[in-house]
């Protein structure tokens, strides 16, 4: 059974994945995240950009979740389990 039709026949729903920036930009706003909470900024300034941050943290979380989960479906389904 090829890849797709694997994937059209899985059991799960399928799930919306959010769109999230790419990593390196994540990487670099926690930088600068971590620069200014270190340069004593103003807490509220810093609350507001920790809440997104941690926000996409969450989604791609989920996202890296949701993944590992289609991928073990696969595997499951060639009998490669992991």
């Amino acid at each position: 059974m090829s890849l797709p039709s694997l994937l059209h026949h899985s059991s799960s729903s399928p799930v919306s994945l959010p769109r999230l920036p790419p990593l390196s930009e994540l990487d670099a706003r926690l930088r600068r995240f971590e620069q200014r909470a270190q340069s004593n900024e103003s807490p509220t300034q810093l609350s507001s950009e920790k809440n997104e941050l941690t926000k996409q943290l969450e989604e791609l979380k989920l996202m890296l979740s949701n993944t590992t989960r289609v991928i073990n479906e696969i595997d499951k389904k060639l009998n490669r389990p992991y």
